[in-house]
């Protein structure tokens, strides 16, 4: 990975950023720290993770590119990709949405499998529908081979408030 930890001398943040800067305000660790160990193999589920170095985000940037390194995975997975459709929605408005995905078993019990929170600002066309698209969701597959049942609940609130007189 490309190391350029002096971004100051750049006059602001690039676009692109592939390391942190020494002067970020949250805690940094380097290859060369020795009492927290820059990365960490941590269990989840029974298998073994790499987790990665903390590193700082600077507030003008965009976007960040970081090298996560090599991992094995360990099980399948599923992406499960939803839209929804919101009915009458006002113009000029914030809405938030929480999205519950939950899983059917076949005696009929359910478990929560995912939760997400997005906020989405509606046109400032008239009263409308609006769609949401790219709600994803990654579930853990333990046998690839076997049907699953889902269900999703959908909550959706407006989060500013708009005073009439």
């Amino acid at each position: 990975m490309n190391q350029n930890n002096d971004l100051t001398a750049n006059r602001g943040c690039p676009y692109t950023q592939n390391t942190t800067s020494q002067n970020c305000a949250c805690p940094q660790t380097t290859s060369e720290d020795t009492g927290c160990g820059c990365t960490a193999t941590n269990t989840i589920g029974g298998s073994a993770v790499l987790t990665s170095d903390s590193f700082c985000v600077e507030g003008c940037c965009e976007q960040v590119n970081r090298d996560l390194g090599a991992v094995q995975i360990a099980n399948q997975g599923q992406i499960i990709n939803a839209s929804v459709t919101l009915r009458n929605v006002c113009p000029n408005r914030k809405i938030t949405l929480g999205v519950t995905l939950v899983e059917i078993f076949p005696n009929c019990s359910e478990e929560q499998r995912a939760f997400r929170v997005f906020e989405v600002r509606t046109p400032s066309t008239p009263c409308g529908n609006l769609r949401v698209n790219d709600l994803r969701f990654a579930v853990p597959v333990e046998n690839p081979c076997q049907k699953r049942r889902f269900r999703f609940i959908i909550t959706a609130n407006y989060s500013d408030t708009k005073v009439c007189m």
